[in-house]
């Protein structure tokens, strides 16, 4: 079974194309299965249980396997903007500001042992208090320091308040339970 990967860039004048230069709401990976699920790498794909990857890597496609236009030596295909399955053409001319690729990767049913060593790789981590126990001072400290969470308080998060016109409002008694600067 083939997995598929879009991948996806965007065009800046006088920039060129690079995926920083996609707008927010632009993931630079998506499934290319029709879902649409968008991913921040190709390694984000994860197999389902009892698959194991039969390429070591992915490989992009190209030429009319990827559009019937065709694709550039690097599998890039080109648009003004991000169009259906077609639409896309393999030279990009100065008025497109897209582009895509395909990236494609083979996967096969894993044998028993296989997919019995990837689901204890997949098995969260069990902590026992013996564990615990055998640390130092200096470990334990680090390990407080390293999952340590920040509140902010109520006084910290203070935010300009002002009037429809622009003006600072007129102070007022705080209520009951409100905090005050003391």
């Amino acid at each position: 079974m083939e997995e598929r990967i879009i991948e996806y860039e965007r065009k800046l004048p006088f920039k060129g194309f690079a995926s920083r230069h996609l707008f927010p709401n632009e993931p630079q990976f998506k499934r290319g299965d029709g879902s649409g699920l968008a991913l921040l790498s190709k390694e984000d794909l994860l197999l389902p249980a009892g698959w194991t990857w039969l390429d070591g890597d992915w490989g992009v496609v190209t030429g009319t396997k990827a559009n019937s236009s065709g694709t550039d030596r690097e599998g890039w295909m080109y648009a003004f903007n991000w169009v259906g399955d077609n639409g896309y053409g393999a030279i990009g001319g100065m008025k497109d500001c897209v582009r895509r690729r395909i990236w494609t990767r083979k996967r096969v049913p894993s044998r028993p042992s296989q997919d019995a060593g990837a689901a204890a790789s997949r098995q969260p981590r069990v902590h026992t208090k013996e564990m615990f126990e055998d640390r130092t001072n200096d470990e334990k400290k680090q390990e407080q320091q390293d999952t340590a969470v920040l509140i902010p308080s109520a006084n910290s998060m203070r935010f300009p308040i002002m009037n429809m016109d622009g003006s600072a409002p007129l102070p007022s008694a705080p209520a009951q339970g409100q905090l005050t600067d003391s």
